[in-house]
């Protein structure tokens, strides 16, 4: 499958269907550019060598990151969907750095490309908007491997953890927003904050080097 083939699939996708079957279509596609990694790399040399696209899609990108980096290879038009490349850090590049359980506004398939990481997921017990608390139930502990996939719905608590001696990096498809906010949970006190969801960008220089690297797949 080539990189145009796998947009084209994505985008052929009803992305306001917010739904398991949607994302099973997601994970085909995501298994099909899987076979050629090398469409990675040449996709972010096109990025690199497109200063129009790349200011387009800096704002989204995350580097360097304490816990994960966030790259854009492709943002849809309207925004109903992206497709990333992540780098879980170890717990020595993220200074033992202890990440939070935390849920999104939208769902997500991803496919691990190198390393592992472990993922907790939760259930809500219950949940006050109003008062910021949420009673939350551990349902599933999972590690997950090169050329596995993994998809989590909008509004799932959860938890990566990476406990390699190498990063992660993954393949990430994001679907449209719904609208419940990006949540932090704070697991002892019962309750959570909503995250700015705002990302810092490195020296554009630097971030073409690290965009070109995780291309390659490189830690």
């Amino acid at each position: 499958m080539t990189w145009n083939e796998f947009i084209k699939g994505l985008e052929s996708l009803d992305w306001k269907q917010d739904t398991p079957e949607t994302f099973n279509k997601v994970e085909a596609l995501l298994k099909g550019i899987s076979q050629n990694p090398e469409e990675l790399e040449k996709r972010c040399q096109e990025i690199v060598s497109n200063p129009d696209l790349l200011q387009n899609y800096k704002p989204h990108m995350s580097y360097p990151n304490k816990i994960m980096d966030i790259f854009v290879l492709y943002l849809a038009p309207d925004n109903g969907f992206a497709v990333r490349m992540h780098r879980l850090k170890t717990k020595q590049d993220n200074a033992h750095k202890i990440p939070q359980v935390h849920s999104h506004e939208w769902s997500y398939s991803t496919l691990i490309l190198k390393g592992s990481y472990q993922e907790r997921n939760y259930q809500v017990n219950s949940m006050s908007e109003e008062n910021h608390t949420a009673q939350l139930a551990l349902i599933e502990d999972h590690v997950l491997t090169a050329n596995e996939i993994n998809t989590g719905m909008a509004g799932t608590p959860h938890i990566t953890i990476n406990h390699e001696e190498e990063s992660c990096i993954t393949l990430f498809v994001r679907g449209n927003f719904q609208g419940t906010g990006f949540k932090v949970y704070q697991m002892e006190e019962g309750t959570f904050t909503f995250s700015d969801g705002k990302f810092k960008q490195a020296e554009e220089t630097v971030l073409c080097r690290e965009l070109m690297r995780i291309g390659r797949l490189q830690s």
